[in-house]
């Protein structure tokens, strides 16, 4: 469902998903961050810079790589938070 704000679309379920995300991660609760991921619809770039920070944030280093190469194959377009990530993961 897409509606505008400031002459922009935006899709108002990864608005409601990023909002779960961050209340989830903010708790302490990868699980259900990690449900609201999968069971998202349509996926961009901040959803799985999300995960990626979470993850990384609670020493999951090997799942931010996966998610980094999930955004790869998908499409998605990376960016410097993204790399970041993955490289602040190759440490643990």
């Amino acid at each position: 469902m897409l509606c505008q704000r400031n002459g922009y679309d935006i899709d108002i379920v990864i608005v409601i998903s990023g909002a779960l995300f961050d209340m989830y991660s903010k708790y302490r609760c990868v699980v259900y961050d990690m449900r609201v991921f999968k069971g998202a619809s349509s996926k961009d770039v901040i959803l799985f810079n999300s995960m990626i920070l979470c993850c990384l944030h609670y020493g999951m280093g090997e799942k931010v790589v996966e998610l980094f190469e999930v955004m790869e194959k998908e499409g998605i377009k990376t960016d410097h938070v993204s790399f970041r990530g993955v490289l602040n993961a190759c440490i643990f």
